[in-house]
């Protein structure tokens, strides 16, 4: 794929984004302006194996730096970034991870040290004036997932 590709190799899941009434399919957005999210295409089972490798130190950072990740401060924010570290959250009930969104993706990825599991739940429907709520939806069902 080239920097300016607007479009996935399949396979993939057509996204959409809903705004005043109005729905547009997301899937053919420009990634390539993304620092990371943009540069990597991932399936669930990707996403899920590098947060485990990651918050285990398998991921190429050992776990004196991943440890030192894990030391979240509150940020003041409500919601999956209350408590945040050196690039990722934790909420109680799943544990360290993180949330991602682009207009017509939503996700949450986390993984909980005292029991080994983690957890990935993605939406392809992305309502922008309910955002916050449909990203609180989606961990309320991990939690209870667990």
């Amino acid at each position: 794929m080239a920097g300016n590709d607007t479009i996935i190799p399949l396979p993939y899941i057509e996204s959409f984004f809903y705004l005043n009434g109005i729905t547009t399919n997301t899937t053919w957005q420009n990634m390539s302006s993304h620092v990371s999210e943009g540069n990597v295409i991932s399936n669930s089972v990707d996403v899920m194996k590098w947060m485990n490798l990651l918050m285990t130190g398998q991921a190429g950072i050992n776990m004196s730096n991943v440890d030192l990740m894990k030391q979240v401060i509150p940020t003041g924010e409500n919601g999956p970034n209350a408590l945040y570290g050196l690039g990722i959250c934790f909420i109680d009930g799943l544990g360290y991870g993180h949330t991602g969104a682009l207009p017509g993706y939503l996700l949450i990825d986390f993984y909980d040290p005292d029991t080994g599991v983690t957890v990935f739940a993605a939406s392809n429907f992305w309502d922008f004036a309910n955002v916050q709520s449909q990203n609180n939806g989606m961990i309320e069902f991990a939690i209870n997932a667990v």
